[in-house]
Parts: structure tokens; sequence; C-alpha cells
């Protein structure tokens, strides 16, 4: 099956590593509470890069938070990928 695009995902689980120093080895920007700095569907200033829950939301950290965080940014990867293979 012939695929029109291929991204990459990377996926980091927040246990003890400390997410946004892996955001700003990839260039993203941080916000005023310390975490990466993203938009309200995720997407960080690196396009392809999206972040949610304790990468981008420091305190308080609450599983519901995160779980919240983290569908609004597949929202936004999903909503980002359909445009793509639009545009392509």
């Amino acid at each position: 099956m012939e695929r029109p695009y291929q991204e990459k995902v990377v996926l980091c689980y927040h246990n003890g590593f400390k997410s946004t120093e892996f955001g700003k080895q990839l260039g993203c920007e941080n916000n005023s509470m310390g975490g990466i700095a993203s938009d309200s569907f995720g997407r960080t200033n690196i396009a392809g890069v999206y972040a949610a829950g304790d990468a981008s939301v420091i305190v308080p950290a609450q599983l519901i938070i995160a779980a919240a965080e983290g569908s609004r940014a597949a929202i936004g990867v999903n909503m980002d990928l359909t445009q793509q293979g639009f545009l392509n």
C-alpha cells in the first residue's frame, strides 16, 4: 500500500525525566510556567512537534489534565496530517 506521506512520531513519557530539556534539544520554546510552549492543539514552535500533559502544563500535575491535553494534541496532529494530505 502506498502512503501519500510518512511522519515520524516520538512519544515521551514523563517519569522523572525532564521533558522540557528534551523540548529544548528539539528547539521548542518554553512557556511562562517552564513547560514546553504550545497552542490549544499542542503545536509547538517547531513544525511537527507537539506537547501535552506534564510536558506543557507543569502544575498541577493531574492525570485528568494530562489526558485532556493529550486528546487535544492528538486532534491537532490529526488536523495537520489531514490538511497536509489534502494539500499534497
